[in-house]
């Protein structure tokens, strides 16, 4: 089974993580500062060099690539970047599903019923009450974003926007998901973190790409 990396909330610092090789990379958003499409496009274009397939979701701060979908799509297939925004995804055997900074119930919802079996699911918002803490404004976690996840019972619940609380926590219910926050950078983890779908096994990984 497949090897995935996680990171989220890299603001523009994206050349400084170190990343090592893996079958599937997954960014959960927040690679601008400020949001602009140059920013938007500097971050495609590394994210686009690694090696194995590349996932991601828009977050908060990434303005253009959350409100201009379709040409954010575009982009990210001309940099070989697979885009989730509510439809799935198959990569290397590991079935995914995702959305960005949440922006509506129903549109989420629409697309619910492919998460049946579903290894990965990705969101930029945290569920409430799991790893969604902000040492400014507390929990930051979205309530629909937890029904989401355990509604669905992925084997892996990746998601950003609050990288005070970067790590990994078990499932509240007791069903098995492993909830990844993959914030990283000045406030989160120096290293992505890796996980081994076959152990679903997290660990902070050091190898270089």
């Amino acid at each position: 089974m497949a090897h995935l990396a996680f990171l989220s909330d890299t603001r523009m610092a994206h050349e400084t993580i170190p990343l090592p090789s893996v079958d599937v990379t997954v960014h959960t958003g927040n690679f601008t500062a400020t949001g602009t499409w140059d920013e938007t496009l500097a971050f495609l274009e590394w994210f686009g060099g690694l090696r194995g397939h590349k996932v991601v979701v828009p977050g908060r701060l990434d303005a253009v690539a959350s409100l201009q979908v379709s040409r954010f799509r575009a982009a990210c297939r001309g940099m070989g970047v697979d885009l989730l925004h509510g439809k799935p995804l198959e990569r290397a055997g590991v079935k995914l599903w995702g959305m960005g900074a949440t922006v509506g119930e129903d549109s989420l919802f629409m697309s619910l019923p492919f998460v049946d079996k579903l290894d990965v699911l990705v969101t930029h918002d945290a569920p409430r009450d799991i790893g969604d803490f902000d040492w400014f404004v507390g929990a930051t976690g979205s309530a629909f974003v937890r029904k989401i996840a355990l509604e669905a019972r992925p084997r892996v619940h990746v998601f950003g926007g609050a990288p005070a609380s970067a790590g990994t926590y078990p499932c509240p219910d007791g069903t098995g998901t492993l909830f990844v926050n993959a914030g990283i950078g000045r406030v989160g983890r120096p290293k992505p973190i890796v996980v081994n779908l076959n152990e679903r096994v997290a660990r902070e990984d050091s190898r270089g790409a």
